[in-house]
């Protein structure tokens, strides 16, 4: 019950701070629209409703790439690991020699979840193309860098949530709730207030592994954020992959 009044507050905050933004300051003209839909918004009483920075159009691709790459990948194998160590799976992988966190990360693999892959990458060409904002071979760099360390963050956490499932056997609660999570960096990170733009940043940096990518495309990005990224899917991975070895001496197999 806590978890899911939870995870309804952090789907309610993003939405109730879009929305402020959007009421409080000028937005660009939505472009995506064809021109003869922009015409015809013109002569509606609701025509505001057609206004949309493309700026935050940038941030909605990233963050459909990252949700395709994370359901594709990511989630499955998260999830595999709870199961595996209810109904006893688990035990076969850790008898292989060759590196359990690797093997329990790239066993299963959903196909038909690259489609919002695909899409996150048309709506980022599409945005940047209307923005006029040419991309060099120093931004695409940056960009690509990135959008790895964003990755890799959300990676360990979901490896960190999976671990816990050698004490905790029923994990889906915090699942839900990290995926929820992962529903406020589809807004940029700075139309939180100051306290939520922490939190979002540094506990759970899932904001801040959205709205850097989308920085770096709009040639917003600086060394300081660039030195950030990096280090936190640093620090990240060598957090996760303690716990999961500490996880694992603590694991005494399904058949205990």
């Amino acid at each position: 019950m806590l978890a899911s009044k939870a995870a309804a507050m952090f789907m309610v905050i993003p939405a109730m701070f879009a929305l402020a933004f959007y009421f409080s300051g000028p937005v660009a003209p939505l472009t995506v629209l064809p021109e003869w839909a922009q015409q015809f918004s013109n002569l509606l009483p609701f025509k505001r409703m057609f206004y949309f920075p493309l700026e935050l159009l940038v941030v909605v691709g990233v963050h459909t790439l990252l949700g395709g790459v994370i359901k594709s990948v990511i989630q499955p194998n998260m999830y595999q690991v709870a199961e595996g160590v209810q109904e006893g799976h688990l035990d076969y992988i850790l008898t292989k020699p060759e590196d359990s966190q690797l093997l329990v990360s790239i066993t299963r693999f959903e196909l038909w979840r690259l489609v919002d892959v695909f899409v996150g990458l048309g709506v980022l060409i599409f945005a940047v193309t209307r923005l006029g904002k040419g991309i060099g071979l120093g931004e695409a760099a940056a960009f690509s860098v990135v959008l790895l360390c964003g990755g890799l963050i959300f990676y360990s956490f979901w490896l960190a949530i999976a671990t816990t499932s050698f004490w905790v056997v029923r994990t889906w609660s915090m699942y839900e709730m990290f995926d929820r999570l992962y529903q406020a960096g589809r807004w940029p990170v700075g139309i939180y207030p100051s306290w939520l733009r922490l939190g979002l940043t540094f506990l759970v940096p899932v904001a801040f592994a959205v709205t850097v990518p989308a920085e770096a495309l709009t040639a917003r990005l600086t060394p300081l954020y660039l030195g950030l990224a990096l280090g936190m899917a640093a620090l990240a991975l060598v957090a996760a992959r303690w716990f999961w070895h500490f996880g694992l001496r603590h694991y005494s197999g399904a058949s205990a």
